[in-house]
Parts: C-alpha cells; sequence; structure tokens
C-alpha cells in the first residue's frame, strides 16, 4: 500500500506521535508511555485491523487512554464520544477523577477548562488547563 490510501496520513500520524521524540504531540503521546502495537508497524496490518473509518468524522480512538494503540485497545470513533472519553479517565490536579456529571466546562479566555466539582465546593484550586486537557 502506499501514502496515497487515504488512512495513511492518520495511521503515519498516530506512529509518529508514539516513537518520534522530534514530534510536536511526542510529550503527550510517546514520552507518556503510549506506544504503537508492534503489529501496526507495518500500515497493512492495520488496515486489516481497523478497517475503514465509519465517516470522515471518524477517527482512531484509544478506549483506555492510560493504553497505547492496538486492535484491543482502539475504534473508530466521533470528536464527541472521543471528548467523553477523555473527560471519563482524566483527574483534577488534586488526583479526582473526571467521571460524567463530576466536573463542569469554564472558559477562561483562551480555551475551554475542566473544573472539578469536588474541587470548587472545597475551593482549593483553579481551573485544569494543562495540555492535553484543554479543548
Amino acid at each position: 500500500m502506499s501514502t496515497r490510501h487515504p488512512m495513511y496520513w492518520r495511521w503515519d500520524s498516530m506512529r509518529k506521535r508514539c516513537n518520534n521524540p522530534a514530534n510536536k504531540d511526542y510529550a503527550h503521546y510517546g514520552a507518556k508511555g503510549i506506544t504503537l502495537c508492534e503489529r501496526w508497524a507495518k500500515f497493512e496490518n492495520f488496515i486489516l485491523d481497523m478497517g475503514a473509518p465509519p465517516s470522515k468524522k471518524h477517527t482512531v480512538d484509544r478506549i483506555d487512554n492510560s493504553k497505547g494503540y492496538s486492535p484491543e485497545n482502539c475504534r473508530w470513533a466521533t470528536q464527541e464520544t472521543q471528548i467523553r472519553n477523555q473527560a471519563r479517565y482524566g483527574k483534577c490536579r488534586q488526583g479526582h477523577v473526571y467521571e460524567d456529571g463530576s466536573f463542569r466546562w469554564t472558559h477562561n479566555g483562551k480555551a475551554r477548562a475542566r473544573r472539578c466539582l469536588i474541587c470548587l465546593k472545597n475551593k482549593n484550586h483553579p481551573p485544569d488547563t494543562r495540555k492535553g486537557i484543554e479543548l
């Protein structure tokens, strides 16, 4: 398969995020231990395992964000689904897990940020705007 395949660039971006320290997103993936499974080192295997996305709005989503890219942990998902998935697995600076109903979105003038409702009640820290948390 060639670089002309419509999925090649998605796969290549995923691979570089995990393996290339010079990649702008490496700090949020490879540096945190997010890996690309050995099987998916070959583009052909990625296509065989994932197939085509249901629509142009679907991208690769890791079901468990603490694990890497593999057939067992990946699916095609819309941005909306991925945001819900991110929210479910994120934590505030105090370590409280962001679960449905345990946070709210606020706007700090530059980006949307999650606010932990437990911390808001205790008033013990500002909005969480760390990289990877902003939307």
